[in-house]
């Protein structure tokens, strides 16, 4: 045979079969254009340049294995339906003398064209749309953007690698249907009535546990840090067990409907049961994957558009003031300056401030069970990361400060502020030295700094700046140089009828204080 005839033979059929191949096409070419723009926006450098762009390549991270993994399952099933729908005519070929091998030939040139062309045009469309995405995420969060158009050659390249993998597979899968099958089963494979497909309950049952699994995860779970570490595992077990529910957990309950007599001879209910078990049998995937991907689609519309609605909430109540001052006293003796030195700085900027807020934090990071909080990590578990708790530690004078109070505390007792856990001890165990719990707050000014903190944290009042440097020195000894510093706070409304901006105040404080962060 010349060599031209197996791609005039791979072309003609691909034209004889374009209602089956273009919804294939267009699924190949959907499939690889979603991959490569969720992997370009995980790697594109200017989403460093926006704040929280770093979060968001992340979660995009964890994006690209689930759409591998969607991809793998939606397009084998689309090849193995392609390929029932052909045997007629493979086995045709194979009556009229071509061998199996140059029936392998052409398969293998047809996937060559339709990788070829979904690639191409996948690629290039997920190009354009991933400039068009990137444009509007940097809208939404109102980010300047960058000239030029980005092009991810990684994401290029991983792409053809794993869609190479996948058509590789589908084709070695194609070639082992066929070789199994002799030329008269290929020529009525497509008209073969359908085997009743067996009950498998232990698949049945390893989808429920899965499903069910997950989906506690998902609602059981309450700390934000703890949710992040299993977010994927609790994905994966969601759609392992939607597949195997809709192949295997469908099959199962409409046995035993089958089995319910009083149920099953019933007119409607004999039909319809009985021509579930086999449509459920060729449609269980399909089913399955317009499952998850509707719920994808509704998780990732409810989250953005809540958070988009939300966003002026959220910078309300992160960033109350116009201005925040931050020190890190590496010198704790330095911490007792450092307000001081602030309000210098600001009344030599000639700054006029509102409602000001000054207090000296020292946050440290303990493991908490029951009322007792301990320093140190080193035989952590991942287990331990839902009893995380970052305790935030403010003196007596500041806090009455803050709050207008006069509150007086004895040297062993504290007052606490629980923003995470529920806490109705008695007693604060914290590093191995016992304090009186005075009184539980319903609020602290100071936490608006931190709510927007992920762990689970707590305010402990302290009676001076010789206890806070007493916890200081111990989660020093704790974590040695990875211990935090005492953080001073200065936050401050600009007063409006002097008309200075917010830049033009900020500007002016590090020209007078060049070690100070403002946000």
């Amino acid at each position: 045979m010349s060599k031209t005839f197996y791609f005039r033979l791979a072309f003609d059929n691909l034209k004889k079969n374009a209602k089956m191949y273009i919804p294939f096409i267009l699924s190949s070419i959907l499939t690889i254009m979603m991959y490569y723009m969720v992997s370009s926006l995980s790697m594109n450098p200017n989403m460093i340049e926006i704040v929280g762009g770093d979060i968001m390549q992340q979660i995009l991270s964890l994006g690209i294995y689930v759409i591998t993994v969607f991809a793998v399952i939606f397009l084998f099933y689309t090849n193995s339906f392609l390929i029932k729908r052909r045997k007629r005519e493979f086995g045709l070929f194979n009556i009229l003398g071509m061998e199996k091998k140059h029936l392998s030939i052409v398969i293998a040139l047809e996937s060559i064209i339709v990788f070829l062309v979904s690639m191409v045009l996948g690629i290039g469309i997920g190009i354009l749309l991933d400039k068009a995405f990137y444009l509007l995420i940097a809208k939404m969060l109102n980010a300047s953007i960058a000239l030029g158009f980005y092009i991810s050659y990684q994401s290029i390249v991983n792409s053809i690698i794993l869609f190479f993998i996948i058509f590789l597979l589908m084709y070695v899968f194609s070639l082992i249907q066929i070789n199994l099958s002799n030329p008269i089963e290929l020529l009525h494979g497509d008209q073969h009535g359908e085997k009743e497909p067996k009950t498998k309950w232990l698949l049945a049952i390893i989808g429920l546990i899965c499903l069910g699994t997950g989906y506690y995860m998902s609602v059981s779970i309450q700390d934000p840090v703890t949710a992040f570490a299993f977010f994927m595992v609790a994905v994966i077990l969601v759609v392992i067990g939607t597949y195997m529910l809709f192949t295997a957990g469908s099959i199962v309950i409409l046995k035993l409907l089958r089995k319910n007599k009083r149920y099953y001879y019933k007119t409607n209910h004999f039909i319809s049961v009985s021509n579930m078990i086999y449509r459920m049998k060729q449609n269980a995937v399909g089913l399955g994957n317009i499952c998850i991907l509707s719920t994808m689609v509704l998780v990732m519309l409810s989250t953005t558009i809540s958070l988009w609605v939300g966003m002026n909430d959220i910078i309300e109540t992160r960033f109350p003031r116009d201005i925040t001052v931050s020190i890190n006293s590496v010198d704790s003796n330095q911490a007792l300056y450092t307000i001081d030195d602030m309000n210098n700085a600001i009344e030599q900027a000639g700054i006029q401030t509102d409602e000001e807020l000054v207090y000296r934090t020292l946050s440290v990071s303990a493991i908490n069970k029951g009322n007792t909080y301990t320093f140190g990590n080193e035989n952590a578990s991942l287990q331990d990361i839902s009893n995380v708790v970052v305790l935030y530690f403010i003196t007596l004078d500041d806090y009455n400060r803050t709050e207008g109070t006069n509150v007086s505390l004895a040297p062993d007792e504290v007052l606490v502020f629980p923003s995470g856990k529920q806490f109705d001890h008695k007693t604060i165990d914290i590093a191995s030295n016992t304090f009186k719990v005075k009184g539980i707050l319903d609020s602290i000014k100071a936490d608006s700094n931190y709510s927007a903190n992920l762990q689970n944290s707590m305010f402990v009042v302290v009676d001076s700046m010789d206890t806070l440097f007493m916890i200081d020195d111990l989660q020093k000894q704790a974590y040695g140089d990875n211990a935090s510093y005492i953080h001073t706070s200065y936050d401050f409304n600009l007063n409006k009828s002097e008309g200075m901006s917010v830049k033009e105040a900020t500007d002016a404080l590090i020209a007078n204080y060049p070690g100070i962060q403002l946000t």
